[in-house]
């Protein structure tokens, strides 16, 4: 989509939601159908999987089509410069694989693509679990998280403000963390940082995200 055209499609809508590595595409959708004011965009750099979604998405709205849905193939290490500044709410979801590492280890990366993604004032959500098969890697909780995305975090102007494990309770929207934790016994951590001083709404969709919202 050329920049002039992504432009115009933002200004349509209140708040641009980030989701990066977002697998198949599910979860912008949900989130997006029952927040017409939410202009989401889900980031992965697997064409492939989300194509599916990007087909739903683009039906008309009496066959589940959502107007405020987008979906980019990108690498967190590669991401398009039209982007830039467009995150008021960044979004990763039980990051797997290459992108899971960066997180764990507090790489670059991760400090460099939430600068190029955010807005003046945002939201940066992090949903992770706890993943026994993966030893090289430091093991998922609160304080580890804390202490790997400190500096990139402050790097990208983000402030941590909480690190927690997720309510077992929780009913997460993302379809393949659903697939990770539900009857798996599998714990997760959920991280909230912010940058500058972003509005209320945005927590609400957060929590949405996460599944701990009142609905």
């Amino acid at each position: 989509m050329p920049t002039s055209a992504f432009d115009a499609q933002r200004a349509q809508h209140q708040t641009v939601l980030i989701d990066i590595g977002c697998g198949d595409g599910a979860l912008p959708y949900r989130i997006a159908g029952s927040q017409p004011n939410l202009l989401c965009i889900g980031i992965d750099p697997n064409a492939e999987s989300m194509q599916e979604y990007a087909r739903r998405a683009a039906r008309k709205p009496a066959r589940g089509g959502r107007a405020n849905v987008l979906y980019v193939a990108a690498s967190i290490e590669q991401l398009p410069s039209g982007l830039g500044g467009s995150g008021e709410l960044i979004t990763i979801n039980f990051p797997w694989a290459g992108l899971r590492e960066s997180l764990l280890r507090g790489e670059q990366v991760v400090a460099t693509a939430l600068q190029q993604l955010s807005a003046g004032s945002t939201r940066f959500q992090l949903l992770i679990n706890v993943e026994e098969s993966i030893p090289d890697l430091p093991r998922v909780s609160p304080d580890v998280l804390r202490d790997s995305l400190a500096v990139p975090l402050a790097a990208a102007a983000f402030e941590i403000d909480a690190a927690d494990w997720l309510p077992e309770s929780a009913r997460v929207r993302s379809r393949w963390g659903g697939r990770l934790i539900v009857g798996s016994g599998r714990s997760v951590v959920r991280l909230v940082a912010t940058k500058g001083t972003p509005d209320s709404w945005g927590s609400n969709i957060l929590d949405q995200v996460a599944g701990v919202d009142a609905g």
